[in-house]
C-alpha cells in the first residue's frame, strides 16, 4: 500500500484492535483510500525517526495491519507498539501462505513490547 506518496515497507504485523480506537489512542487523523485488496482506512503517525502507518480493511475491521517508512526495525516497531498499550496477546503477524511459517519472531517482538512496557512503568 502507497500512502501520502510515501514509500513504505510491510512489517507483517497486526493488531487484534480497530483502527478507529488505535487512532484514538494515538491521536491521528483517519483517512480512507483504496488498496489492491480493497477499500481502506489507514492513519499516519510520526515515531521520529520512523513513520508508521496503521491501516485495517474495510471488510476486516478487527485487525490493524503495520506499515514502516523505512524496512524492518524490531526495535522501533517494539517501543511504537508499546506506546499504543494494548496487550501483547493481540499483537499478531502474518503466515506466509506456503510454508504456513510466520514472517516474523512474533514471540520477540511481544517479549520486547512487555519489556519496554515494564521499563515505562517504573
Amino acid at each position: 500500500m502507497m500512502v501520502a506518496n510515501e514509500q513504505t515497507y510491510e512489517t507483517y504485523i497486526s493488531v487484534h484492535e480497530g483502527i478507529e480506537s488505535l487512532a484514538g489512542i494515538l491521536g491521528a487523523r483517519l483517512h480512507d483510500a483504496d488498496d489492491v485488496q480493497g477499500p481502506v482506512r489507514y492513519a499516519e503517525v510520526d515515531a521520529h525517526p520512523v513513520r508508521f502507518t496503521l491501516f485495517s480493511y474495510r471488510d476486516r475491521p478487527a485487525y490493524s495491519h503495520l506499515l514502516s517508512s523505512k524496512p524492518f526495525d524490531h526495535d522501533s516497531i517494539a517501543l511504537f507498539l508499546s506506546q499504543l498499550g494494548v496487550p501483547e496477546d493481540m499483537i499478531d503477524v502474518a503466515v506466509d501462505n506456503e510454508s504456513m511459517m510466520p514472517l516474523q519472531d512474533i514471540d520477540a517482538i511481544r517479549e520486547s513490547v512487555a519489556k519496554l512496557r515494564v521499563k515505562a512503568r517504573h
